[in-house]
């Protein structure tokens, strides 16, 4: 009998020939440790790679975003401000129209000469004659109101007769004048092109003082 067959009973030969069995790997699962990973794994595990790298560099940005200097804040962020701009302040001295207040009130007493609107007039037409008009006004008559004119006059204590003023103002002109008497002598500084009619009561002033000095 030959190897490899098997005899029936007559019946004809068969061979029984016996092929290696091998099972081939479920999807998701290795074939073998020589075999690595199927593709479905691979693909598998670089999905799994990108997600971690994305969890792993988001909270690393924040992290960065933390700790940034407040004042390197992104341009995007920042309201470019520009300091608004001081306000224009007018002064009193700059109001013409504020020295009604002063009527009533002694020259010296009120500051009239130092705070009002007439200041910086009065300190360039007199200069160092400032002092004289303040020496002056000691016995003074307030501030006085004759239409659109402000006048007032006075003399220094115990010469009345030979160191006397006068002051006339018109504040829609923004112009004055003044007259001094030092020794009896009368100098008038006044503003540039202005010609302030005089009340009557320094009319009268000028006139006794012209008199008394003949």
């Amino acid at each position: 009998m030959s190897r490899g067959f098997t005899s029936t009973g007559g019946s004809r030969p068969t061979h029984a020939v016996q092929r290696p069995h091998r099972e081939w790997p479920l999807a998701g699962q290795p074939s073998g440790a020589d075999d690595g990973y199927s593709c479905f794994q691979i693909i598998k595990k670089m999905s799994e790679m990108r997600v971690t790298a994305a969890a792993i560099s988001i909270p690393l940005m924040l992290l960065a975003a933390c700790r940034q200097p407040a004042d390197e804040a992104p341009r995007s962020n920042r309201a470019d401000q520009t300091p608004d701009s001081a306000p224009a302040v007018t002064e009193s001295t700059d109001d013409w129209a504020s020295l009604g207040q002063y009527v009533g009130q002694h020259p010296l007493q009120s500051n009239l000469y130092e705070d009002s609107a007439i200041a910086p007039e009065l300190e360039r037409l007199l200069g160092d004659k400032l002092a004289v008009l303040q020496a002056n006004s000691e016995t003074a008559a307030p501030l006085q109101r004759d239409g659109d004119v402000l006048f007032a006059s006075g003399n220094k204590d115990n010469e009345g007769g030979s160191d006397a003023f006068y002051l006339l103002v018109d504040p829609s002109a923004k112009a004055i004048e003044i007259g001094l008497w030092e020794s009896s002598v009368l100098s008038v500084y006044k503003t540039a092109g202005s010609n302030i009619p005089k009340p009557q009561d320094i009319q009268t002033m000028i006139s006794n003082m012209d008199s008394e000095h003949r």
